[in-house]
This record gives structure tokens, C-alpha cells and sequence, in this order.
């Protein structure tokens, strides 16, 4: 009976202190768990929004070309500067387009390189003009516009090219600047090198060098322009396919290019055939004065061989007939291949 009482009587078990720090203690750690996880949470979020506005920062900093990329040439043979405009693709970020100088110690943010199919040249000369409205410093900012220059007989510190750019000659320039995306601007030269090239429509106008003759006529006068005659042959290579040159307006008035009605093409070749009032097209019509157009003459198979020395006869109404004499080269090992006049 004693020992049953005893059992009643021994009431032992959590009070309510202990109960109490228990609960302070999870609590505690709940709170020390909930603030590492909430830093956490607010550090990722931070980075993620740093990301964000890094990527609109870049995507802000972007240029863009701004109408044609043009050329010009001193002696009609050679490329003697590439100009192109530039402008911020969005209303961004302004960017640092201090030009090149060409030394070792230029300070330029933003490089130029040039590659043709001879050379490449990471850090070329350039020039910056602005254009249109601008605040007069170095920053392309939303608005502006700049035109930057290369000059090929100038492309800084112990930078030359071993070949020059001529005719269909291709290149590529690669503008890069500090903060924003590289942009590419590769062209073709085009068959004539002109006194100003526009790279885009592949047009010269002006400046044409006179080969193989040239007309008096009065106001109405054509002249060869540029150096060569490119011709294509047909598969095999037995014979001339299509004759593709550039002529100058040297006159003081507009020729109609159109067969029959404006201007005359025969072909003569020696100790061959003569092809009268040959079909050709002009891409230029009419040809206002100072201006190119590029002829493009066919021949049928058989008629233009390997070996053949041949004139073309151009004759512009009103005008005096300009003579371009070539031969073909025999064999012919390419097409295109290339014909200087004599």
C-alpha cells in the first residue's frame, strides 16, 4: 500500500520554465535560419538586377552605320580613304569615339582593324568628324551622328598594306568600342575605281581615268573609265561569255544609254568577225555629265576565242566613237578573269 501511494505521489515532468526556453531556443534558430535565407534571397536578387542593368547598359552602348559607306581615290586605281557615318543604334548610353592617332601611345577607347586579302591590321589610324548637331567633344551621344575616315596611305605607326585596295578588290573593317557590340562593315569594291565610290550601290561617279582613247565630240564625249574590262567565259572555257566595263560622261550633257535610240556598241575582231549594233545594258540611264555607267555586253558561245584581240566601238549619239581594244588571253585559266585595254 505504501509503495502505491509512493507511485501516486511521484509526479515528475517538464515544467513550464524548461518548456519555455525550449520554444525560445527554436524560435532563435528560426529567426537566425529565416535572415540567412531572406540575405540570401535580397543578395540574388541584387546580382540579378546588376545583370539586367549591365545587359541594358550594353544593349544601350550599341552603334549602327548610318546611310552608305563611301570611298574615294586620288589616280582612279587605287582606294585612298573609306568614310562611313555612325550613330547610336537606341537613345543609350553615351560612347567614347576619341580617334586613333596612329602611335603607340594613342589613348583611343574605340578601335578600328582592317582586313583585305593580304593583310590584317588590329589598330588602325582614323579620323572623327561630327555631322549635323553635336556639342563639339568625343562622346557619340543620342542625336549625333560622327563620320570617321581611313586613310589607306595613312594607317598609323609601322601599319601599311602590301597590297592596295583596287578594283573588286574586297575589305572589311571592324569597329569596336569599348562598351557595346563589334560592328562589321565589309564591301566590295566595284569593277571602275572613281574619283567617289558609293560601296552600297557599288557606283563610282567621276574621276575615271581615260584608257584606250577617249572622244572629242563637243558637249557629248565618253571615256573608259577605270583599268580594266572584267569578262566571264562560258564552262570550259572556249570562249567569252559577257564583257563587263565602266564609261564616264565627260560631256556637258546627258547621253541616253539605250540601245539604238541613244548610243551604238560594235565589236570588231581582228581578222574575224564584226558585230554590229551589239546588245548591251548600261546601269546608269541617262548618263548625266561627271556621272559612270557600267555597260554589259554578251556574246554567244564561239564568237569571242582564246587569243582574239577585239574593239569595242562605243558611239553616243551627237558623240564621237570611244575605242577600247583588249585581247583575250589564250588559254583562259579562271573566270572572272581580268583585261587591260591596250
Amino acid at each position: 500500500m505504501k509503495t502505491f501511494n509512493n507511485l501516486i505521489k511521484d509526479q515528475r515532468g517538464m515544467t513550464g520554465l524548461e518548456t519555455a526556453i525550449i520554444l525560445i531556443a527554436f524560435v532563435t534558430v528560426a529567426a537566425v535560419f529565416s535572415y540567412a535565407v531572406l540575405s540570401a534571397g535580397l543578395f540574388s536578387a541584387e546580382r540579378g538586377k546588376e545583370t539586367i542593368y549591365a545587359g541594358l547598359q550594353e544593349a544601350k552602348s550599341n552603334l549602327e552605320i548610318c546611310g552608305s559607306v563611301m570611298a574615294t581615290s586620288t589616280d582612279s586605281t587605287n582606294v585612298a580613304k573609306v568614310i562611313f557615318t555612325i550613330k547610336n543604334a537606341i537613345a543609350g548610353t553615351p560612347i567614347d569615339m576619341t580617334a586613333c592617332d596612329g602611335t603607340s601611345t594613342a589613348v583611343n577607347k574605340c578601335v578600328i582593324s582592317l582586313t583585305t586579302s593580304s593583310d590584317y591590321l588590329n589598330n588602325v589610324k582614323w579620323t572623327r568628324t561630327a555631322v549635323g548637331t553635336n556639342d563639339a567633344d568625343t562622346l557619340l551621344e543620342p542625336g549625333e551622328m560622327f563620320e570617321i575616315s581611313v586613310n589607306m596611305s595613312d594607317l598609323g605607326d609601322n601599319m601599311t598594306l602590301s597590297e592596295n585596295l583596287t578594283a573588286n578588290k574586297i575589305f572589311s573593317l571592324q569597329v569596336k568600342p569599348a562598351l557595346g557590340s563589334t560592328i562589321t562593315v565589309q564591301r566590295t569594291l566595284p569593277a571602275a575605281i572613281g574619283a567617289v565610290m558609293d560601296l552600297d550601290l557599288g557606283t563610282s561617279f567621276g574621276g575615271g581615268g581615260s584608257s584606250g582613247g577617249s572622244t572629242g565630240g563637243g558637249t557629248t564625249s565618253l571615256a573608259f573609265a577605270g583599268t580594266t574590262l572584267q569578262c566571264i567565259s562560258f564552262a570550259g572555257h572556249g570562249s567569252v561569255w559577257d564583257v563587263y566595263f565602266s564609261v564616264e560622261n565627260t560631256g556637258t550633257t546627258a547621253i541616253n544609254m539605250t540601245r539604238n535610240s541613244g548610243c551604238t556598241v560594235d565589236v570588231i575582231i581582228d581578222g574575224g568577225n564584226t558585230y554590229s549594233n551589239m546588245n548591251f545594258f548600261c546601269d546608269n540611264n541617262p548618263l548625266d555629265p561627271g556621272a559612270t555607267g557600267a555597260i554589259d555586253m554578251v556574246f554567244n558561245a564561239g564568237e569571242l576565242l582564246p587569243g582574239d584581240t577585239f574593239t569595242v566601238n562605243l558611239t553616243p549619239l551627237g558623240g564621237s566613237t570611244l575605242p577600247i581594244t583588249c585581247t583575250v588571253p589564250d588559254p583562259i585559266t579562271g573566270s572572272p578573269f581580268y583585261l587591260t585595254p591596250q
